[in-house]
């Protein structure tokens, strides 16, 4: 058992400015990422940053007070505050990386010009046509030059909490087979989201499976208001091989752009003015009625944009950046040109509930962190547009900068080795499984219960269901088969990653069943209205004698 002062897990955005910020004060730090590091929804971003330098009327103040109104005010008011305020600093940093913002010729950072999803500025710094690779770049290059040791390529499947803190984790060498056990006092929570869960309706990458939310429930941690699931309004239907690719949000419409239901009749005008949460319930709700096109979704009409001058130097401006380049790629010249509607529906994004923490990303498990997405609380019930980059950076940094002044004594414990050995076992008995189920198969089975029952529209009928189909899934999870090759087994990864896609998805929907409203993104139709006299709160969800439990709180500010 390799011995770390911090093990973090994920190498994206916050996971990897926080091992570089602990390394820098001198700690021992691993990573365990799934992917290589420096990827994940980083890389496949657009390189947006929400940062409130754009504009002399703006302020870390207005920022802040976007955040709250975005997020119906269920927010944790500290968190938001944190990342509103120290925006700039991030940017700063992910400079500082070797990532480099789009600046003008007297080096002043530029962005767009129009505010974007719920902004009362324009705030967004841009990255140029590399986008998010170019972030990916920076943070790899960066951890490369930190003395971190990078363990790619490996899925964390325990947190060791023999005694109440951590002391160590468990997880599996995905290229060669082989369990790994590390012993560290620190862990730090930075997997990222759990858009998987939706599949194919998501624009997000194969292992964001929302791995953190469970390990962080199993170690004795509380997530909050998982029913808030971020939905981008405008996503591709068609063809079945880009269905779920983001094509934009409602600024991306511009000032004359309009949907249009599947009967050609117009049902939104002016959609450039709405926050993503409230255009994709618009969008959900027309869905739920039936009204679609052939391939599921409704029309985006952009072309009365081009009869301004002003809004075809902004569209110019998108096509340079490289923000219509899937449309050309789905749909053909003449929709890239904005001659013809686009064919959208909303693709799951971003999940803004996750595992509860401070504004130093402490969790209710001592020595247990979380940063980025899979922290709970900044956004409250909607995410403003680029600002998950923003807070993944400033939490990470926060957080890395916390764990790496500790200095936590990481001694193992008899209790912890005799976790870890029987954790190894079990992930080496996977190999060679004889069960009924393939692993996939009910891979494909959760995510179809998720997007139809828990997904843009939900009711109390559907939820319940959901709850005993997911059930029924739990079951069947002990019966599994996976083939006993050793190296890149993905039936052995798949098997992993379902227990933890499964815990997820019970959590999202027992608290969408236990929240009676509507709010933000989270769409109850049976209960079509926002309800601040019964559900200004935060939804909370935990383990209790080996089983999960919901509780509703009065919303609080730290």
């Amino acid at each position: 058992m390799r011995s770390y002062d911090v093990v973090i897990i994920g190498a994206g955005a916050a996971g990897a400015v926080a091992a570089v910020s602990a390394a820098a004060k001198g700690a021992r730090v691993a990573v365990l990422s799934k992917e290589p590091a420096g990827y994940g929804n980083t890389r496949i971003s657009g390189g947006g940053m929400a940062a409130p330098v754009l504009s002399d009327e703006d302020s870390p103040q207005s920022f802040l007070d976007d955040i709250l109104e975005a997020g119906d005010h269920i927010n944790n008011e500290e968190l938001a505050r944190v990342v509103a305020e120290n925006a700039v600093l991030a940017a700063a940093v992910l400079e500082g990386c070797g990532h480099l913002f789009i600046r003008d010729a007297d080096g002043r950072a530029t962005g767009s010009s129009i505010p974007r999803g719920g902004h009362s500025h324009p705030r967004s710094l841009l990255s140029g046509p590399a986008q998010g690779v170019s972030m990916a770049r920076a943070l790899r290059d960066a951890l490369a030059c930190s003395g971190v040791d990078v363990l790619e390529d490996h899925i964390a499947t325990r947190i060791l909490v023999p005694m109440g803190k951590v002391e160590g984790i468990v997880g599996l060498n995905y290229l060669t087979g082989n369990p790994v056990s590390l012993g560290t006092a620190g862990v730090v929570i930075a997997t990222g989201g759990a858009g998987w869960i939706f599949y194919p309706h998501t624009d997000v990458v194969r292992f964001a499976t929302g791995d953190g939310y469970a390990l962080a429930l199993d170690a004795g941690a509380e997530l909050v208001d998982m029913e808030q699931v971020q939905f981008l309004p405008f996503g591709l239907t068609h063809p079945v091989a880009l269905a779920g690719v983001r094509c934009g949000e409602a600024s991306i419409a511009g000032p004359r752009g309009r949907l249009l239901n599947g009967q050609g009749k117009v049902v939104l005008e002016k959609v450039n003015r709405m926050s993503r949460a409230q255009l994709s319930r618009a969008i959900a709700q027309e869905m739920y009625k039936g009204n679609v096109t052939e391939h599921g979704g409704l029309l985006l009409d952009l072309s009365p944009n081009l009869e301004c001058e002003e809004d075809r130097r902004i569209y110019e401006e998108r096509r340079r950046l490289g923000l219509l380049d899937q449309v050309r790629l789905a749909y053909g010249l003449r929709a890239y040109r904005l001659e013809e509607p686009w064919d959208v529906a909303p693709t799951a994004h971003f999940q803004m509930g996750g595992v509860r923490a401070d504004s130093w990303g402490r969790t209710a498990v001592p020595n247990l962190f979380v940063a980025g997405e899979a922290m709970g609380g900044t956004h409250g019930s909607n995410r403003l547009a680029a600002i998950g980059l923003t807070e993944a950076l400033v939490m990470g940094l926060r957080v890395g900068k916390s764990v790496g002044d500790k200095r936590l004594a990481n001694e193992v414990s008899s209790l912890a080795k005799g976790e870890a050995d029987k954790e190894m076992e079990r992930l080496n008995g996977l190999f060679g499984a004889c069960g009924q189920h393939r692993p996939v198969d009910l891979h494909r089975r959760l995510q179809k219960i998720m997007w139809e029952k828990v997904g843009l529209v939900r009711t109390e009928e559907g939820l319940k269901e959901a709850l005993n189909q997911l059930s029924a899934i739990e079951a069947e999870m002990e019966d599994l088969q996976a083939s006993p090759v050793r190296i890149c087994n993905g039936e052995v990864r798949d098997a992993l990653e379902l227990p933890m896609m499964l815990t997820t998805a019970k959590a999202i929907t027992l608290s969408a069943l236990v929240r009676g409203e509507t709010r933000g993104s989270h769409l109850r139709i049976d209960h079509p209205e926002l309800d601040d006299s019964r559900w200004l709160c935060n939804v909370i969800v935990q383990v209790e004698r080996g089983q999960m439990a919901t509780r509703v709180e009065p919303k609080r500010c730290n």
